[in-house]
């Protein structure tokens, strides 16, 4: 008896631990006007979408730097999964950049963030490839 208890312990000890989901979803990331555009995927929400201000940081040498400071930064916007969203109001440039943000709808809210880099090529054309 006292066995079987030792045995089944660690099992009575794993039932009460929860699995997390990961903290962000994926986020499309293309171009548009020459700047970096953000999708969210149609597949997981669907309606009316409001966006808040992201927060974007840049890989400056080894250290990030914040180029919004968040919620602050601009209110909230409607926008449409699917659809690509900018954010003119960055100085977009060659490097390495993070984007997060959270997009709600009536019932529920998921975050999102990519991480993708900023080429430049002769003519000011910019391209991005995403990296995670």
């Amino acid at each position: 008896m006292t066995k079987a208890m030792v045995m089944l312990l660690p099992l009575f000890a794993l039932v009460g631990c929860q699995i997390h989901s990961a903290q962000y979803s994926a986020l499309d990331v293309g171009v548009a006007n020459n700047q970096p555009c953000f999708i969210v995927p149609t597949t997981s929400l669907s309606g009316a979408l409001t966006a808040t201000a992201p927060t974007i940081t840049r890989l400056n040498g080894s250290q990030w730097q914040v180029l919004t400071p968040g919620a602050t930064w601009q209110p909230t916007r409607t926008i449409t999964a699917g659809d690509c969203t900018g954010w003119p109001e960055i100085n977009w440039q060659p490097g390495v950049y993070d984007i997060a943000f959270k997009v709600s709808t009536k019932d529920r809210a998921t975050r999102y963030a990519a991480r993708f880099v900023v080429q430049q090529n002769g003519d000011g054309k910019i391209a991005v490839h995403q990296q995670e």
